[in-house]
Parts: structure tokens; sequence; C-alpha cells
């Protein structure tokens, strides 16, 4: 990140003060090298106005806007709504927040279970017999 001019006085001092791995990796995240993804093609086929745009939320976009993203890459509406979806989406899932607000709530809310299934019990039954036979000609 200093390498990359991306260390700010503040962002060093959060790396520092951070206690554990979870947070360190979610501070590193928006920075970390990424490979290309359907958000950068969309990035490179110019959709991340668009993506802001319905991000924001503080209006209806028209048709008409929509059709400005249209180019030899972007064909139509389908395909410029989802690149800025895509964009969207590596928004949220890079957003510290966002992390930060996920995990609390599962932690807060969430229940685990397990059941075997039908199909694992009998691969089950069938390995305890044959343990148990091979412990028995011991």
């Amino acid at each position: 990140m200093e390498a990359a001019g991306k260390l700010t006085p503040e962002l060093k001092l959060r790396i520092e003060n951070c206690i554990n791995a979870t947070e360190l990796e979610d501070i590193y995240l928006p920075y970390k090298p990424k490979r290309k993804t359907k958000a950068t093609v969309a990035i490179e086929k110019g959709l991340e106005p668009l993506a802001q745009t319905i991000f924001d939320q503080t209006k209806n976009i028209s048709e008409e806007e929509i059709a400005a993203f249209f180019t030899e890459q972007v064909k139509d509406k389908t395909e410029a709504l989802q690149g800025a979806r895509d964009i969207i989406a590596e928004w949220v899932a890079e957003s510290e927040q966002a992390r930060t607000l996920i995990r609390s709530m599962f932690q807060e809310s969430s229940t685990i279970s397990a059941r075997v299934l039908s199909t694992k019990k009998n691969q089950k039954k069938r390995k305890n017999t044959a343990t148990t036979l091979s412990l028995k000609s011991l």
C-alpha cells in the first residue's frame, strides 16, 4: 500500500491499532491487487458513473440516461444495468462497514444446524460395519 502511494497517515494508524486479523483483512481488502472481475470489466466499459447514480439512489434513472452508456461494448439496457450491478456488488463486498455489519448480524442472530443426509447415513453404517469387522478380526 505504501509503494502504491495509498497509505495515508490515518490508514497507517488504523492498521497499527487493529486488534485482529479479520479487521486487518477488512482494512486491506480494497487495496489488495485483484484479478479481472465482472466489475472491473464493467468499469472498463465506462459503466461506473451509472453504477454510482444507481447506488446513490437520489433519482430515478430514465431510459435515455441508461442509453447514454450504450457503446460497441454495451449493446443494450440489460447489459448496462448488469454491469452497474456487478460494480455495486463489488463495492459492497469490499466495504469494511458492510462486512462488519453483516458479520455482527450473523454473530447476534444466526443459528447453525446440521443433519446427516440419508445417503450419508447409509455410507456411515457401511463404514462402521467394515470398521467393526476389521477390529473383530484382529
